[in-house]
């Protein structure tokens, strides 16, 4: 067997290993090769004990290896797609839980806006019937004083003011006099 750098051999007794050198002429391993393993261990080893790499052949063996592992791979596909159809029904009582949340989210929102619409309308009328409160009460206000200054006469009058806008329409007459 003609063997070169980075052939892989068998080494008598052990595995399967990369030729890493030739044989060495001088030094402590003379006469010996140098071999490195699957796991990245290096040894020397001697010729006589390199052969070439293990085959499988194919033989009965072989076949009855083979058929097993199409009988695994058939029943591991099928596993497979009965953990899909699972997963696809999972899926859907998932989207089914989010959809009823969404549902439930939404129909709070609504509610919450209604109550604030409301709340928003019951501000508004309360401010309307306080304005009005405190019209009405300055309008009683003014009302009383025009009546007032009506019984005590004690405002000067000049030209161009509006008698309407001093006194109520209770007031009889009025006296002025000249000064």
């Amino acid at each position: 067997m003609k063997l070169k750098i980075g052939d892989r051999v068998n080494v008598r007794g052990s595995a399967d290993a990369i030729l890493k050198s030739l044989v060495l002429k001088c030094g402590t391993y003379a006469g010996k090769i140098l071999v490195q393993y699957d796991d990245g261990q290096m040894y020397h080893a001697n010729p006589n004990q390199l052969f070439e790499p293990t085959l499988v052949r194919d033989d009965d063996e072989c076949r009855d290896l083979e058929n097993e592992v199409k009988m695994q791979i058939q029943s591991l596909d099928k596993e497979v797609e009965k953990i899909r159809d699972e997963k696809t029904k999972l899926q859907q009582i998932l989207y089914s839980f989010e959809k009823e949340r969404e549902e439930e989210r939404k129909r709070k929102e609504e509610e919450e806006r209604a109550r604030r619409e409301s709340a928003r309308r019951k501000a508004e009328a309360d401010a309307a019937a306080e304005r009005e409160m405190q019209r009405k009460t300055q309008d009683a206000k003014a009302e009383l004083k025009r009546y007032e200054r009506g019984n005590n006469c004690t405002l000067v009058v000049y030209d161009g003011v509006s008698v309407n806008q001093w006194f109520n329409e209770r007031v009889v007459s009025m006296a002025c006099g000249g000064g």
